[in-house]
């Protein structure tokens, strides 16, 4: 089967790393959400939604994103956690998921089109006086057809009725039927759409029943009261009795129905009546079946990283701790792990270092599996423990000459919006800003850098916030206003020797503790055959 082949593609060039293989739809993101986003790699070409994403369905891929862009509070975490644990062994339901979903996909069905259709207004409903009488002359035609066959009963009377009431019913049908037509071909074409999904919400029985989230999607989509499976086979069957006349064997049948009973009339006012009863109950079905691929998701890759860990969130820690916290993009066999402690408040973790050496991968680190943990997905760590937390980056701002932006009055503007984020969150009980900064205001002269720089730190540790900062300005953690609240960390270079005798600089990528006792910037330079130039003869 080539669906299931591709899909076994996809995952080994997941496993693998092969970026390139690997296609990633369109992902909207808000403007609040931009700089996250491209800081840490969530979108992209070497992604975590690459490495994360299963989803194939539109709302599946929204529902995904939209956890990655916005955490989650902890009771839903631990809801999530116990979900995705619970649905990682299941391997075939995860394959057929995958398989039934490729195919809704790949038939291009829009779930906006459901959704709009059921928040549509009711044509009949509001021509209640032609809703009645057509029940009303429908009852008094049966009746009168049964009269005329009765023993003595006035049939010239009876007859003549009845053919005023045939007359009548011909002249209602051919005012009204192109409208109610139209209304049966668009429905029609809408329930299409629905019966995409059909077998997606009939496969929702074989979930596990003892897991809270998953008892409530399976509930929604096939075994509680008035479930998707249900009413969409009630549909069904109202939109087949609705397109009877498109069928020719029937048309004669549907014609002598019609005339004689309004048939389409009342198809319309059951399919109103389905309406009404459902219309909410559609938006609450397919976001289930998205929440539904959005845990398979996080499921595939736990089974897949076996040694990955499910932390604990609790808005009562003041600090982010993890042990053998790595780079979730990062291939298994090239990924360094570090133990990490972040916090408590009133501290920052200043990270030096040379050139390369990690300095930013660790941000990354922090910040990628933060965003995993408050997703209710495992992380890559051997242990992790954190509060609930808002995460602000600044690693990577650009010059916007369109907008007649300097680097360094961007780069500003960035750090005012976080430390305004920071301000605002402190009045919000458990929940705290975690900021990671990444060589900033590197665009102006280093003695008015470090001078910014201890600002935009006395700020953040005043508003409670707790974070990392990068730098290679070393003097940094001496300032006499932040240097009793500074947790200082490095990472260093080493030197080997090759076969051919040049000197070559290796990075072991492990963190120590105290502020880089080295520099490396002058021996790159060298390196790359930039070393001081031979004075000229």
């Amino acid at each position: 089967d080539r669906n299931k082949a591709d899909i076994n593609h996809d995952q080994i060039h997941r496993i693998e790393h092969n970026w390139s293989k690997l296609s990633e739809p369109k992902i909207e993101i808000p403007p609040e959400r931009f700089h996250l986003c491209k800081d840490l790699d969530l979108f992209g070409q070497a992604s975590l939604f690459k490495i994360l994403s299963i989803t194939k369905t539109p709302l599946g891929v929204r529902t995904l994103a939209g956890w990655m862009m916005n955490p989650a509070d902890p009771d839903q975490i631990q809801k999530r956690q116990q979900a995705v644990n619970r649905l990682t062994d299941q391997l075939q339901l995860r394959e057929e998921l995958q398989l039934l979903a490729k195919s809704v996909a790949d038939s291009r069905t829009d779930p906006d089109h459901l959704l709009e259709w059921a928040k549509g207004s009711l044509w009949l409903e509001k021509r209640p006086g032609l809703r009645y009488f057509t029940r009303v002359s429908s009852c008094l035609m049966l009746g009168l057809l049964i009269g005329f066959f009765l023993p003595g009963a006035p049939r010239i009377f009876l007859g003549g009725a009845s053919l005023g009431l045939l007359l009548v019913h011909f002249g209602l049908t051919a005012i009204f039927s192109g409208s109610i037509h139209g209304i049966f071909n668009s429905v029609g074409y809408r329930q299409r759409d629905v019966s995409n999904y059909f077998h997606l919400f009939l496969l929702s029985r074989k979930l596990p029943e003892d897991c809270e989230l998953l008892e409530s999607i399976r509930n929604q989509l096939s075994s509680g009261d008035h479930n998707a499976v249900i009413c969409i086979k009630s549909l069904q069957r109202i939109i087949g009795i609705a397109q009877m006349r498109r069928n020719g064997l029937m048309f004669l049948v549907y014609l002598c129905v019609q005339f004689l009973f309004m048939i389409d009339f009342h198809t319309l006012s059951w399919l109103e009546k389905w309406h009404k009863q459902n219309a909410e109950r559609v938006q609450h079905w397919l976001w289930s079946l998205a929440e539904w691929e959005a845990l398979t998701s996080l499921s595939n890759l736990a089974f897949h990283h076996p040694e990955w860990t499910f932390p604990k969130i609790d808005q009562r820690l003041g600090t982010l701790t993890a042990f053998g916290l790595g780079h979730p993009l990062i291939n298994g066999n090239d990924r360094v792990c570090n133990n990490v402690t972040v916090g408590p408040t009133q501290t920052i973790l200043l990270v030096t270092g040379s050139n390369m050496s990690g300095k930013s991968t660790l941000l990354r680190s922090i910040g990628l599996n933060a965003i995993l943990a408050q997703m209710g997905s495992a992380v890559c760590a051997g242990k992790m423990e954190m509060p609930s937390v808002q995460i602000e980056t600044s690693m990577r701002i650009g010059d916007s000459v369109s907008d007649g932006i300097s680097f360094f009055m961007a780069e500003l503007k960035r750090l005012r919006q976080i430390t305004v984020e920071a301000e605002n969150l402190k009045q919000v009980p458990g929940k705290t800003l975690l900021f990671l900064l990444d060589e900033i205001l590197q665009g102006t002269n280093s003695r008015e850098r470090q001078i910014a720089v201890v600002r935009v730190c006395h700020h953040l540790l005043e508003s409670q916030a707790i974070g990392a900062i990068s730098t290679h300005d070393l003097e940094l953690a001496e300032a006499p206003e932040i240097s009793n609240r500074v947790q200082a960390v490095h990472f260093r270079e080493f030197f080997e020797t090759s076969t051919d005798g040049k000197n070559e600089m290796k990075f072991d990528y492990l963190m120590r503790e105290g502020v880089s006792p080295t520099t490396n910037a002058l021996k790159l330079l060298t390196m790359v055959g930039l070393d001081t130039p031979k004075p000229s003869e």
